[in-house]
């Protein structure tokens, strides 16, 4: 059997992002939350291709994706963000999509199209600690911007 195990000769971009809320939300309205999440993605997956972002996957109402570059990552969360904040003026508040979003950059280990490693996780745990509506990125995604 073949190890598809593969680490990352260069560092990259990672990009954490998820819907605050999302699974009280979920819990008292399947149809919104459902709807809410179809309207993310159909901002967010755009913006991140534009920016030459892979999503590595999908994790509930989570975006997990990786960037070559740090300033195509900052970029894409930046839009993202402009994006959903320009959507929530002219909606209803209970249709307001507020996100946080984690950026990092460092090493990680490809395995079947999946992305692990201390470096995935710093990523993780820097968005869970991003405020609602913000983005929280490490020095080591600023140092190594372009």
């Amino acid at each position: 059997m073949k190890n598809n195990i593969k680490k990352s000769a260069n560092k990259v971009a990672l990009f954490f992002s998820d819907i605050v809320g999302y699974s009280r939300m979920f819990n008292s309205n399947q149809e919104l939350a459902i709807k809410l999440i179809d309207s993310h993605n159909k901002i967010a997956i755009p913006i991140i291709e534009e920016n030459k972002g892979n999503i590595i996957k999908f994790i509930g109402d989570s975006i997990f994706a990786k960037f070559n570059n740090s300033s195509e990552c900052l970029n894409a969360a930046l839009q993202i963000q402009k994006k959903l904040n320009n959507r929530n003026r002219i909606v209803e508040s209970e249709e307001a999509i507020i996100i946080r979003i984690g950026l990092h950059y460092g090493q990680v280990i490809e395995k079947e199209r999946d992305l692990f490693g201390h470096d995935v996780n710093i990523c993780s745990r820097i968005e869970g600690i991003a405020q609602p509506g913000y983005i929280a990125v490490s020095d080591e995604l600023i140092k190594s911007l372009d």
